[in-house]
């Protein structure tokens, strides 16, 4: 059986806090508001093993942060980060992240296509690389 998820992305409002150390780690003189987002949605969680899988019931919200990176929240207290080792092109708060996968779980290597609202064209194809736990102490 063959599972399609289809998770789009909403626009996020501005958070302020932590702009700075988003910039700094990005390298960027002022970071992007999905990265102040990220930040905010870490701030305070610990990071934990590398995960192979995540159960593609559990993710709740889906927050584009860059072409590399995909928070997956799963409750209020846990979240994971999903990295792509090459860039994902297109991927922004205006596409939607497509998954097709023949199982219950998204792992690592599963693909994810970008796919442009509302025209639905495929815009790029990208492996994940890792997922990383994170979580309230």
């Amino acid at each position: 059986m063959k599972n399609t998820v289809k998770i789009g992305i909403c626009a996020l409002a501005t958070a302020g806090l932590g702009a700075g150390a988003v910039a700094m780690a990005s390298g960027e003189g002022t970071p992007t508001r999905e990265q102040v987002r990220a930040e905010s949605l870490l701030e305070g969680k610990v990071a934990g093993e590398p995960q192979q899988c995540i159960q593609l019931r559990r993710i709740r919200h889906t927050t584009v942060v860059d072409e590399s990176t995909v928070l997956y929240r799963v409750n209020s207290r846990e979240l994971y980060r999903a990295s792509f080792d090459v860039p994902c092109g297109g991927l922004d708060n205006d596409t939607t992240l497509i998954t097709d996968t023949n199982s219950t779980q998204l792992c690592t290597g599963d693909q994810v296509r970008v796919v442009e609202n509302p025209t639905g064209r495929d815009l790029s194809t990208c492996a994940i690389s890792s997922f990383t736990p994170f979580s309230a102490p």
